[in-house]
């Protein structure tokens, strides 16, 4: 099986990129590991940023897909190559 890491995901989602704001950056904050500082000036970007909170919607809609159980016909695929 497959699987994509979230640091690769993010290329693919970041389709227009902003201009304002690190991509490594917001997803250091979207991943809750930036500082205090750091955390509330991504925060107030974000806010103001029609690129970033599509970005975000689109990011953490992708990492609940990722941690999302297998659907049945994934299931049942796998187990016919057994």
């Amino acid at each position: 099986m497959f699987a994509i890491s979230a640091e690769m995901a993010w290329k693919d989602l970041w389709r227009h990129r902003c201009l304002k704001i690190d991509p490594d950056t917001l997803i250091a904050y979207l991943e809750g590991n930036l500082g205090e500082d750091a955390k509330r000036e991504a925060a107030a970007h974000v806010e103001h940023c029609p690129t970033c909170q599509s970005f975000t919607k689109d990011y953490h809609s992708f990492m609940e897909l990722q941690d999302a159980p297998p659907t049945e016909s994934a299931k049942q695929s796998g187990s016919s190559k057994a």
